[in-house]
């Protein structure tokens, strides 16, 4: 599936959906998010949160859907390249990715909780997560990428979109997530219409 614009708009929302993202992560003080290309050498970080207060960590983001076996050298690079830039800030860099056949092996000692650039594999804990927080739409709107049969996510759909819609979100979040979801949903059915897919959210317009 297509990702990497959605993982923008789904960062963008805030620090749950970094929480949600990162297995647990929780920005301490007050971030700022933002898209970065480095135009050295026209690479673009898929997210960075920036503090406020310098002392504090910078994250850059990078998500992976399918495997890379440059990724992490691709995630290290822009590590320096914001690094030099920033050389007073502390830099952290996150590989996450679906699975964790899809991390890949070289560079061997990186992907550490506590290097400079750690591994975050979503399949260990968002299914976990998603029937322990039933109600957290940070979660409904990942879901497409961690429910793997399709008859399940079908089934689950309209549960999914209704956590969406009634969760106490800020209208600008909960449009942004109802978007990813849909659009996901439209990545996964590609042989299925607009309508089918609405009335398997139970959206009828």
């Amino acid at each position: 599936m297509k990702t990497d614009p959605s993982i923008y708009t789904f960062l963008a929302t805030g620090p749950e959906a970094f929480r949600v993202l990162t297995g647990g992560l929780i920005l301490e003080g007050e971030y700022v998010f933002r898209s970065l290309t480095f135009k050295s050498l026209e690479r673009r970080a898929d997210g960075l949160y920036e503090p406020l207060e310098p002392d504090r960590p910078v994250y850059l983001i990078e998500f992976q859907a399918q495997y890379a076996a440059a990724a992490w050298y691709n995630l290290l690079t822009k590590i320096g390249l914001y690094g030099e830039e920033h050389p007073e800030r502390e830099v952290r860099g996150l590989l996450i990715v679906l699975h964790a056949r899809d991390l890949p092996a070289r560079p061997s000692r990186v992907g550490a909780p506590e290097s400079i650039a750690a591994a975050i594999c979503l399949e260990h804990f968002l299914p976990e997560w998603l029937e322990r927080e039933p109600d957290n739409p940070f979660l409904a709107t990942l879901a497409p990428l961690i429910i793997q049969r399709d008859a399940a996510l079908t089934e689950r759909a309209p549960a999914l979109w209704h956590t969406i819609q009634h969760a106490p979100l800020e209208s600008s979040a909960r449009t942004a997530l109802s978007q990813i979801l849909e659009f996901w949903l439209f990545e996964r059915f590609r042989s299925l219409t607009a309508e089918e897919i609405w009335t398997m959210l139970n959206v009828f317009t």
